[in-house]
């Protein structure tokens, strides 16, 4: 009996040095890397999870074999609450290694989070300054634009204020001229009645000349006519009759000029 109960506790103790250096193996495991800015750091940590899986795995797969060995000792209460306090401290070091890659899937996310957040933001800020630009662009343009047309519309203003001036000045110009010519027509027309007056009036002196040389010139036959009837009564009574005669009736001479005589 003696010698049962030193295998007993020898195959025990094999057992329970089997089942602490899984446990060393199990917390031998190297923990996830983490890094600031979480590059790897998550397929560490998925890869660190997928190892505490099996891990956990073959701790359940040990510790039912274990229980059910040492249902089959004489101490099986002592066995099996050695193999569970074993199981537990193999548990906690993969708990430990399961929260502290689960931790940096955490950071990581966080940090993609925040980076994706950053780049949004600064695309929000890049399409914000852009769309500033832009409709700083549009403003400028319609300003122009505006400019452009209120210079062409006083360029219009200007060109039709010149035309009207300048329509103005001709009309001006015109009248004048038409009034200068107006008053030479009326100049032209006084003189041309002037020396038709005139020529009216040498005419009529013309016409009075010639009725003037014309009664003259007949006095001048009368007289001439009466002294030689005179001339033929009085030959019969002598020169000094005939002389008398010649002095009673002088001789008119003619008018060379047309004018009557003085």
């Amino acid at each position: 009996m003696a010698a049962v109960a030193r295998w007993l506790r020898f195959a025990l103790a094999a057992w329970v040095g089997g089942l602490a250096l899984t446990a060393a193996a199990v917390s031998a495991q190297p923990a996830p890397a983490t890094s600031p800015d979480g590059v790897g750091s998550a397929a560490a940590a998925r890869a660190e999870l997928e190892t505490v899986s099996r891990e956990r795995a073959r701790l359940a797969a040990a510790l039912q074999s274990g229980e059910a060995d040492c249902k089959r000792r004489v101490l099986v209460n002592d066995c099996l609450d050695r193999l569970r306090a074993g199981h537990r401290a193999a548990e906690l070091q993969l708990k430990n290694r399961e929260g502290a890659a689960r931790r940096v899937l955490r950071d990581t996310a966080q940090i993609e989070r925040s980076a994706r957040e950053a780049r949004q933001a600064e695309h929000q800020r890049d399409e914000q300054a852009q769309s500033e630009a832009e409709r700083e662009a549009a403003e400028r343009r319609s300003t122009e634009a505006a400019n452009a047309a209120r210079f062409e519309q006083r360029q219009k203003e200007a060109a039709q204020r010149e035309q009207e001036r300048r329509s103005k000045t001709q009309q001006r110009t015109q009248r004048a001229r038409e009034k200068e010519a107006s008053r030479e027509a009326e100049r032209l027309e006084r003189e041309r009645r002037a020396v038709s007056q005139q020529a009216r009036r040498a005419e009529q002196q013309a016409r009075r000349a010639e009725r003037e040389a014309a009664r003259a010139e007949r006095e001048a036959g009368r007289a001439e006519r009466e002294a030689r009837k005179g001339a033929k009564q009085g030959a019969a009574g002598g020169a000094a009759g005939a002389a008398g005669a010649a002095v009673a009736t002088p001789t008119i001479p003619a008018n060379p000029t047309g004018r009557p005589a003085p």
